[in-house]
């Protein structure tokens, strides 16, 4: 295994809108994304207290909620 030194670190890509949302938002989940949005929302809602998220499917989309 070779060691590399001095690459430059990727910046984050911000996929989801969690830090805009307000409570009682949503938005549409590309249904091949579903798994992707779940695990992001956990994690942020982890890293952000009092900040919690659903996701669900309703009228045959997926959607995910900021609910507090």
């Amino acid at each position: 295994m070779k060691i590399e030194k001095k690459i430059p670190l990727p910046t984050a890509r911000a996929n989801w809108p969690f830090a805009k949302m307000e409570v009682g938002d949503s938005f549409i989940v590309p249904v091949e994304k579903l798994i992707s949005c779940r695990g992001a929302a956990s994690a942020y809602s982890k890293n952000h207290a009092g900040v919690r998220f659903t996701v669900r499917t309703m009228d045959g989309k997926v959607r995910c909620w900021r609910t507090a």
